[in-house]
């Protein structure tokens, strides 16, 4: 009978572990020793070895994007990401390194203030500039809450829903929460 392996509890551990998987399966004898390191954090985000196909890198990049961002300027306001102090291919793998998701997406309708450049909802969920679209899954976490979303997800889902019966009731939210706990 196969021993079944341990099951890993330490985030750090869980990604390793599937960092070393997916070198093992990936075919990434294509890429420098730097750029298999990124594409193994893109197939960690995809979930698909097969995505290794799929992956080019451009030398110069940096360069490349801020020349066009140059001749383009009368159309730019500024650039918001990765920011001006990138200037190098090292300082960009970097920040995509420390900006990228691990496996669950996440962050595409960020919770902040209005105004905010990537706000999309408000702090009661609500897409900014409307009155009743609420929106309730991992795309409104301004920042990746850890390595296993799946909690945080049901808890935005929570609130979302204790803040719409609320604001249909005419009751604070806490009321609303109060209530359901008597009942449970």
């Amino acid at each position: 009978m196969l021993e079944r392996p341990p099951y890993l509890r330490d985030g750090a551990a869980i990604y390793e572990r599937s960092f070393a998987i997916i070198r093992a399966e990936a075919n990434l004898s294509r890429f420098s020793p730097e750029e298999a390191e990124i594409a193994v954090r893109m197939i960690h985000a995809c979930g698909q070895v097969s995505v290794a196909d799929s992956i080019h890198f451009a030398p110069g990049l940096v360069k490349a994007a801020r020349e066009a961002t140059e001749r383009f300027a009368h159309l730019v306001d500024h650039e918001y990401w990765p920011g001006m102090a990138v200037q190098s291919d090292e300082a960009l793998r970097e920040a995509i390194e420390s900006n990228s998701w691990g496996h669950h997406a996440n962050g595409t309708a960020r919770m902040g203030r209005r105004g905010e450049m990537l706000a999309v909802v408000d702090g009661d969920l609500k897409v900014i500039g409307t009155s009743n679209v609420r929106i309730s899954d991992a795309s409104v976490f301004p920042h990746t809450p850890g390595s296993f979303i799946a909690s945080a997800v049901v808890q935005i889902g929570e609130a979302a829903a204790i803040k719409a019966i609320a604001e249909a009731r005419g009751q604070s939210p806490l009321a609303v929460l109060d209530t359901i706990m008597q009942q449970a």
